[in-house]
């Protein structure tokens, strides 16, 4: 699984603590499902500035193997917990996906 991180209005000092970060987030949500992801591409952005508030944009975009693209996005008022929920996010669309392929090979 490849992860590539974008960070729009971020200093650059910020990247590789964030890099650090959105790696063990991504593959603690994704963990165990990384056959089925090709790649994770987390878009990150202040939304407000210096100002504070609600404005961590996370947006993760997920190729899967089979071509197929997820795409999932949260606020929040830090980088943990706005990686960490667009990442959560992203896996339950991978796990229902799955599910749905396996229920109708059933059939």
């Amino acid at each position: 699984m490849l992860l590539s991180l974008q960070t729009h209005g971020l200093p650059g000092r910020l990247h590789g603590g964030l890099l650090g970060l959105a790696t063990s987030r991504a593959e603690s949500a994704l963990g165990r499902l990384t056959d089925q992801v090709r790649s994770v591409v987390l878009r990150l952005s202040d939304v407000n500035g210096p100002k504070g508030g609600l404005d961590r944009r996370c947006v993760a975009e997920v190729q899967l193997v089979n071509g197929q693209r997820l795409v999932t996005h949260d606020l929040g008022t830090d980088w943990g917990g706005a990686v960490g929920q667009a990442m959560d996010r992203a896996a339950a669309k991978v796990k229902r996906l799955a599910s749905r392929r396996r229920t109708l090979a059933r059939r």
